[in-house]
This record gives structure tokens, C-alpha cells and sequence, in this order.
């Protein structure tokens, strides 16, 4: 893996911050790793529906959700489906 020397911050609201952490408990990583896993999985989406020409209802509705601050019920709905990888 390569090291990482950029650091990265934003702004979330307490929400959005124990969702970081329930993802990141989830996974059984760090808060970021479960950030740089999200931005991962969101680019895998994206290019899969550039292939298929056309954006996924998923992606279309996760990125809705977003720009909303809609991004609780989305990320909880996912993490509660989401079989455990213990």
C-alpha cells in the first residue's frame, strides 16, 4: 500500500460523524478507512454506469440524498442490510 502524506478534512454534522463511526465499526476499520471505502465504492458506481451509459437509480438516489443532507436514512438503510464481515 502506498503511504499517505495528504491530509484531507471537512466539515459533518453529529450525524454524519456516527455514521463514519457505524460504518467504521462495521467494517472493523478506522473511521478513515471506512471514508476512503465509501469514496471508493462511489467512484466503482459511477464508472460501472458510465459503462452502461446511464447512472445507476442508486447512484442517482445516493447522490440526491447528499446534496439533500438526506444521508442518514440512506446510510442506515444500507448498513441494516448490509450482512456483518466478523
Amino acid at each position: 500500500m502506498a503511504r499517505r502524506y495528504e491530509r484531507f478534512t471537512f466539515v459533518c454534522s453529529k450525524d454524519e460523524r456516527a455514521l463514519i463511526a457505524m460504518l467504521a465499526e462495521r467494517l472493523h476499520r478506522t473511521r478513515s478507512d471506512a471514508v476512503r471505502f465509501v469514496v471508493m465504492e462511489a467512484v466503482r458506481a459511477f464508472a460501472l454506469a458510465e459503462e452502461n451509459h446511464a447512472p445507476t437509480d442508486a447512484t442517482r438516489n445516493a447522490a440526491r440524498d447528499v446534496s439533500r443532507g438526506e444521508v442518514a436514512g440512506t446510510v442506515q438503510n444500507v448498513l441494516k442490510d448490509t450482512p456483518r464481515s466478523d
